[in-house]
């Protein structure tokens, strides 16, 4: 019988750590996914500001462009 009971309780605690192992292997999944999601918007965020500010640069080198053109 003590071993019946052993058998069980090994096999019990086998089960709820291997079902526990799933369900951090999940959480580390869907962090890991939510911190990528995060950096690529990131990431966004810079190229679109320094779309920005290039684009800013080059309409004040045209307009400087034009100026000195039309005042020569």
């Amino acid at each position: 019988m003590p071993l019946v009971v052993l058998a069980i309780g090994g096999a019990t605690t086998y089960f709820l750590v291997m079902a526990q192992a799933v369900r951090n292997q999940e959480l580390i999944e869907r962090q890991f996914n939510a911190q990528v999601e995060q950096t690529v918007e990131d990431v966004r965020r810079r190229i679109i500001g320094y779309e920005f500010g290039l684009r800013g640069a080059r309409g004040a080198i045209t307009a400087v462009g034009l100026l000195i053109h039309q005042h020569n």
